[in-house]
C-alpha cells in the first residue's frame, strides 16, 4: 500500500439521505488522488441526487480492490432506486466501468460518463524502479493501470457509455479515454473536465 493511502480515510455518504424522494441517482467516482469534493459543482447542477463517493484511499489502492469496494457500495443502494447512473472522472471511469460488471448491479446501471477515463489503461513509463517508487510513495493504482499497449474494455450489456474527452488531455490519451458514444470538448486540461457539467447533463439526457 501506497504512503499517500495512509492519509485519514473519508468515510462514504449515508445512502438513505440521498434516496428518501429520488428514484434515480449519480454516483461521481474522484481520479487517482483525486477528492470527492471535485464533483461540487455537477452535485449542484444536476436535478437528482449526486453521490460524491470517496473510494480506495482515494483511489490510491488497487484497481481490483477500488472495484470492489465501489460494487458492494452500490449493490447496497436500496431496490427503490431503479436508475443509478456513474460519472467517473480519469480512475474513476475505470474503476466504475469495472464496478458495473458486478452480477449483482445487472440492471440497475442506466450510463456511465467517463470524464477523460482510463478505460483502457495508461502508457506504461519509467523503469521498475520508478514503478516501484510510484507504487510505493503514491499508490498501487498509478502503476496498475500502466499498459504497454491500451487494454480491452468492455461496455456490459444494457449499459450506456458516454465518454467526455479533451483533445489535448496529457494525463489520459484518447487511445484510453474514447468509449461508447465520444464527445471532445476541445483544449480542456484533465483536471477540469469534471467542472462541465452541460456535458454531463446531456451524457445523462438531464437537459433543462
Amino acid at each position: 500500500m501506497g504512503i499517500v493511502s495512509y492519509l485519514p480515510r473519508i468515510q462514504h455518504p449515508a445512502v438513505a439521505h440521498f434516496v428518501q424522494s429520488s428514484t434515480r441517482i449519480v454516483v461521481a467516482l474522484h481520479g487517482t488522488l483525486g477528492h470527492p469534493r471535485s464533483f461540487d459543482i455537477l452535485a449542484r447542477d444536476l436535478p437528482c441526487p449526486v453521490i460524491q463517493l470517496p473510494y480506495g484511499h482515494r483511489g490510491t489502492v488497487p484497481v481490483d480492490e477500488a472495484v470492489t469496494e465501489v460494487a458492494d457500495f452500490l449493490a447496497d443502494i436500496p431496490q427503490r432506486v431503479t436508475t443509478i447512473d456513474l460519472v467517473g472522472h480519469s480512475l474513476g471511469g475505470l474503476i466504475a466501468l469495472g464496478a458495473a460488471h458486478d452480477p449483482r448491479l445487472t440492471g440497475r446501471i442506466d450510463t456511465i460518463v467517463g470524464l477523460g477515463a482510463s478505460w483502457r489503461g495508461v502508457p506504461l513509463t519509467g523503469n521498475r524502479f520508478t514503478r516501484w517508487f510510484q507504487a510505493t510513495v503514491l499508490g498501487e493504482s498509478f502503476v496498475d493501470i500502466m499498459r504497454p499497449e491500451p487494454a480491452n474494455a468492455h461496455i456490459p450489456k444494457g449499459v450506456r457509455v458516454v465518454s467526455i474527452i479533451s483533445s489535448t488531455d496529457k494525463e489520459v490519451p484518447e487511445s484510453s479515454s474514447r468509449l461508447g458514444t465520444v464527445v471532445c470538448l476541445g483544449t480542456v486540461p484533465h483536471r477540469e473536465l469534471p467542472r462541465h457539467t452541460d456535458a454531463v447533463r446531456w451524457a445523462l439526457g438531464l437537459e433543462p
